[in-house]
C-alpha cells in the first residue's frame, strides 16, 4: 500500500514541489521485498520510513540524511515528515509529520526551526504563477 501526500515545501525565498509517501507491503511477495531492501517485514517498521521526491528535479530519498546539509530545506522537511526532527524542534515539526500533514500543505522550514512565529501562506494563494 502507498499513501502519497503532495507537501508545498517552503523556506526563506524557496518553494520546493514536492511528494511524500510511505509504503507498506499488503502481500508476502511485496512483505519480502520491502523486507529485502531493507525496510523491515512488518508494516509498523515499514510505515517508518517517508520517501520525499522532490518533484522539480526528480531527486528523490528516503534516507533524511542523504539530502546536502547546506541548503538545508529538503533535510529539515524530510526529518519532520519523517518524525525525526531532533528534540527542541519537535514541538513545531509534530504538525507536519507524515501521519499528520494533509495533502497540498505548506511545510516550513522557517516555522519549523522556529526562525519564524507563522507559517508562510502557501504561494498558490500569494501568487499569479
Amino acid at each position: 500500500m502507498i499513501e502519497e501526500k503532495f507537501v508545498e515545501i517552503r523556506d526563506a525565498g524557496t518553494l520546493i514541489p514536492a511528494l511524500a509517501f510511505s509504503v507498506s507491503a499488503s502481500i508476502e511477495s511485496e512483505r519480502w521485498l520491502m523486507e529485502r531492501a531493507g525496510f523491515g517485514r512488518d508494516v509498523a517498521t515499514q510505515m517508518e520510513y517517508v520517501f520525499l521526491l522532490a518533484l522539480e528535479s526528480g531527486r528523490a530519498n528516503w534516507d533524511p540524511f542523504e539530502w546536502p546539509e547546506n541548503p538545508r530545506t529538503l533535510r529539515i522537511a524530510h526529518l519532520a515528515l519523517a518524525g525525526r526532527l531532533p528534540e527542541q524542534f519537535q514541538e513545531r515539526g509534530n504538525g507536519v509529520a507524515f501521519d499528520v500533514i494533509e495533502s497540498g500543505d505548506v511545510l516550513d522550514v522557517e516555522y519549523v526551526l522556529g526562525l519564524k512565529d507563522v507559517v508562510k501562506k502557501s504561494e498558490r494563494l500569494t501568487s499569479k504563477y
